[in-house]
């Protein structure tokens, strides 16, 4: 299990502080998970993190890299919007792929490994990043090269997908 945090004004710009807000994480279908011999079978229960008055959450949910199909999490963000008297909830179309602890900003993808194509449906997720240090987020395409300085001796022009 990896412990996911974040702020919802991360997610989604604004505090959530007086409507009681929470964050449902749901697996993108059942998986096998291999954890030694025999391997475990995940089903599609969903977990909930509750968020604190400031914005903060956080939620212990499994490593899917360590399933053996394709995994991840789709979210599901409710709160109380008392001038309405009404529950609301948002269905942001992201995929949150856990492979460790961490931000949930920085586990956050859109839809196929390799972006869109065709009618911009889904965005394109492949981003260059230029330079020595590595990329701020995951799933960027890296060239490993001092763009100031061609001469550089640290430059490589090896290029990685940073994950």
């Amino acid at each position: 299990m990896a412990l996911v945090t974040g702020n919802l004004k991360d997610l989604l710009g604004r505090n959530y502080a007086s409507r009681q807000g929470e964050i449902h994480f749901i697996p993108s279908g059942p998986g096998i998970r291999y954890t030694g011999n025999p391997g475990q079978i995940m089903p599609t229960s969903e977990g909930a993190a509750t968020i604190e008055p400031n914005g903060d959450f956080s939620a212990d949910l499994a490593d899917t890299s360590t399933f053996l199909n394709d995994m991840w999490y789709t979210i599901r963000i409710r709160w109380q919007d008392v001038g309405a008297g009404a529950a609301l909830a948002d269905f942001p179309d992201w995929q949150v792929r856990v492979t460790g602890p961490g931000s949930i900003v920085d586990m956050i993808s859109f839809g196929p490994a390799y972006g869109g194509g065709g009618g911009g449906s889904i965005p394109n997720r492949k981003v260059w990043w230029v330079g020595l240090s590595a990329p701020p987020n995951r799933s960027f395409l890296w060239l490993h090269t001092n763009p100031d300085n061609t001469d550089d001796p640290a430059n490589t022009g090896d290029v990685r997908e940073w994950r």
